[in-house]
């Protein structure tokens, strides 16, 4: 049922022709928000956080919430080995994951690949999808935490299964 929610939902986004959704999304695209995040051992730093891309993420909420639609489902992030500390990871911004398990390991360099997070993500939770040429079908998350429960080795690649837990604005209410 979650699958058949987000494909229809994933049509409803991509054939909207609001220009603020298609604003976001070229700017996604070209991969705007990325590189924002740098973890240090004292915490999270937010790097080149110019007044374009604090409209960006203040866009991105404008347009989920006037999208919305209630929808449970789950999305994949491909990662380079990261240390993992606690059992909770912060994304202080939106961010990227796909629909696909394959393209979602696809944009990590061959040598870096490591992990993939499997994340289920909530009915309440505000979210874009758009169709990223380079990426498939890519479904982007507002700030929130993800929170791993538990992790295996099916084949060489570690899957960790994780919950997205939205911050409080990050959710239609």
């Amino acid at each position: 049922m979650a699958e058949n929610c987000i494909e229809k939902v994933y049509e409803k986004h991509t054939s909207s022709m609001d220009r603020h959704y298609e604003e976001v999304r070229d700017n996604i695209i070209d991969d705007m928000l990325m590189g924002k995040i740098v973890s240090k051992p004292e915490g999270i730093s937010l790097i080149g956080m110019t007044e374009k891309v604090k409209s960006l993420i203040s866009l991105f909420y404008k347009v989920a919430r006037k999208l919305y639609t209630p929808c449970e489902f789950t999305v994949y992030r491909g990662t380079r080995p990261i240390k993992i500390d606690k059992d909770t990871l912060i994304q202080p911004i939106p961010f990227s994951t796909s629909l696909d398990p394959e393209n979602a390991m696809n944009w990590i360099d061959e040598d870096d690949k490591c992990c993939i997070w499997r994340i289920h993500v909530p009915r309440n939770s505000l979210f874009l999808c758009i169709v990223n040429p380079n990426e498939g079908k890519e479904v982007v998350l507002p700030a929130g935490k993800i929170r791993i429960n538990k992790s295996s080795l099916p084949d060489s690649i570690r899957v960790y299964e994780c919950e997205f837990i939205p911050d409080k604005d990050s959710t239609f209410s």
